[in-house]
């Protein structure tokens, strides 16, 4: 039962987390940070809270691959731990104003869901 459970909240959540890396809004602003291509704003936007890490660690804490060796830490020259996320969150919220309407991001149930997400970060 865990199992399904799991699946079924992985397949609610991620294409609402999906619009974080690929939706053309979303990359619009990592873009603006000057990480250019597909995979400096993915990999820095993922390893940004942990600080300005090396490509050593960030393949440790993300099962990652050499491609990570080839973006950092060359990737932190450009932008900041704090400025990725900031954009990361932008470019979501610009991605998902685009799919759904203002209307429902900025709802009542849209914000408090958002909420406990928000004080992580």
């Amino acid at each position: 039962m865990a199992g399904s459970w799991a699946r079924r909240l992985w397949s609610l959540l991620e294409p609402v987390h999906d619009v974080t890396y690929f939706a053309a809004a979303a990359r619009r602003h990592a873009d603006r940070l000057g990480l250019a291509g597909f995979w400096a704003p993915y990999v820095v936007q993922r390893a940004a809270p942990m600080g300005e890490v090396n490509a050593h660690l960030a393949t440790a804490a993300f099962y990652g691959s050499d491609r990570l060796a080839q973006t950092l830490p060359a990737a932190w020259s450009v932008t900041t731990p704090a400025q990725a996320p900031e954009a990361r969150l932008a470019g979501a919220g610009a991605a998902l104003t685009e799919i759904w309407g203002e209307d429902v991001v900025v709802s009542d149930r849209v914000v408090r869901a958002a909420d406990p997400a928000a004080t992580t970060m």
